[in-house]
């Protein structure tokens, strides 16, 4: 498909990007690495998304031929596979529209997608909500499907999809699961509509007996359950998600506005022309129409107002709904239509300007290249350990297992097989493959107490100083000693 074919390139410069361009990009950079090495997730890797997630990122790493880059393959599929299953969807929303009005709305939807900058810095850089987002969206897909051919075989195939964006990120896969639970009880087959919870449980369970249930529920429930990063009041969650739209998709977010006026508009005419027939059963109207596409976009919003932490690259969530709003109602035509195009025509300079950094990413400038250089001096085979592991990634180095992820939630964590403290990075730094560790962050390894002081009594000396920023070098780097003996 042509939009899945824009996705695609546009993401192009940020697949071969020379630096990490986020912190979860570097930490499942290094995580591909790690895998490459044998490494295990939960076991010994660690992973705080879902048991899909980093076999997903290994496949990616396979596709792209294990390169440097080739762990953000998986980050360009999602967003191409976004921006077709967003097209689709649009494509066949209205079943009276003509095949020239549904086209429309598909192109419209799909480039929206494609080019949204919220869904551009999760399907660019490398992060687990890309997959989720993708997987939920082609299965709203096969659910309209559903509903206009029925069949067991889509069910199964939803229940799947579905399974599978919970395995990946289990809270921000809800809203899907209602859209999708709401189509296929449209069909009136409850019975055969059943059927998909069956794959829906499955797949997530098999992966987490598969990896170790106990592991997974510490590293991925108990890891965010934990958590008392960030703000826990809905109202900060919902102003962050409008000031993120407003700094990433100021274009669609724009163009949503004026269709929620229009649509607006015409729910007041209509009331107005009503006549006094009896109206169609709920659930007819809670899935004709633009109302369950309208109902994933709200729950979504919902789900983002409670979830613990909010980070900026949960925002995309909203995006799909959104594209396919407008791009169905660029396709009806009309002054509603006229005034989305021409906001979105006098609004395109400034979405240009907003997703430079992904058109264009920079490459590492001032502290982040001496970090790098000091990193690329390193002997062969030397291991790093940073608090912002796409240093090392980025510099064709490897990191001890454990320290793949090294959040500021991991800092704070009270759990004891996934804290970060101290002792946990001296006992690793003095094991002979370590020669490196990073500290950038006051938030995380800068918070740990006197760890300059204990790495300094430890064989190491402070190679690159700067304002939050220190590398310390093994004095005596031998990474191979171990196997010579």
């Amino acid at each position: 498909m042509a939009v899945a074919l824009v996705a695609t390139l546009v993401r192009i410069p940020t697949l071969l990007a020379g630096r990490h361009l986020s912190f979860d990009d570097g930490v499942y950079g290094a995580s591909a690495i790690a895998m490459r090495h044998g490494g295990v997730p939960f076991d010994g890797v660690f992973s705080s998304q879902g048991p899909l997630y980093l076999p997903l990122v290994f496949l990616g790493d396979l596709l792209g031929f294990r390169t440097l880059n080739s762990p953000r393959v998986l980050a360009v599929l999602s967003g191409a596979l976004i921006a077709g299953f967003v097209a689709a969807i649009a494509g066949q929303l209205d079943r009276d529209a003509s095949s020239t009005r549904a086209r429309v709305a598909a192109v419209a939807a799909g480039l929206f997608a494609a080019t949204s900058g919220a869904l551009w810095w999760t399907t660019g850089p490398l992060t687990s909500d890309g997959p989720t987002i993708a997987l939920s969206c082609a299965a709203v897909w096969f659910a309209f499907a559903n509903v206009r051919r029925p069949a067991r075989w889509r069910v199964v195939i939803i229940g799947t999809l579905l399974g599978a964006a919970v395995a990946v990120k289990l809270v921000m896969a809800a809203p899907a699961i209602l859209v999708c639970a709401l189509l296929l009880l449209a069909t009136r087959r409850i019975r055969t509509a059943l059927i998909a919870v069956i794959p829906l449980l499955l797949v997530p369970v098999v992966l987490t007996v598969a990896f170790g249930a106990g592991r997974v529920w510490e590293q991925v429930v108990s890891y965010h359950l934990e958590s008392h990063v960030g703000s826990r009041n809905p109202a900060t969650h919902l102003a962050k998600l409008f000031s993120t739209l407003i700094d990433r998709d100021l274009l669609l977010t724009t163009a949503t506005v004026v269709v929620l006026v229009a649509l607006t508009l015409i729910a007041i005419r209509a009331r107005r022309t009503r006549s006094s027939r009896g109206g169609a059963d709920w659930l007819t109207r809670a899935t004709s129409g633009l109302t369950p596409i309208g109902l994933w976009l709200l729950v979504t919003i919902g789900v983002l107002a409670v979830q613990m932490p909010l980070w900026r690259n949960h925002v995309a969530y909203v995006i799909p709904p959104m594209a396919i709003i407008v791009g169905t109602m660029i396709s009806r035509g009309g002054l509603p239509s006229l005034a989305i195009v021409t906001a979105s025509l006098l609004i395109l300079p400034h979405q240009f300007f907003q997703t430079r950094a992904m058109w264009d990413p920079e490459p590492y400038r001032g502290t982040d290249a001496a970090i790098a250089r000091a990193l690329r001096a390193l002997p062969p085979g030397a291991q790093v350990i940073s608090d912002d592991p796409g240093f090392a990634w980025r510099t064709d180095r490897r990191t001890p297992n454990n320290f793949v992820d090294t959040s500021v939630l991991r800092i704070t964590s009270p759990i004891p097989g996934v804290v970060i403290g101290s002792a946990t990075v001296i006992n690793a730094a003095t094991t002979p493959q370590v020669c490196a560790v990073v500290i950038t962050s006051p938030e995380r390894f800068g918070a740990l107490p006197a760890l300059g002081h204990l790495l300094a009594g430890s064989g190491y000396e402070l190679d690159v100083e700067a304002p939050n920023a220190e590398v310390w070098i093994k004095q005596e780097c031998r990474p191979n000693a171990r196997a010579r003996r």
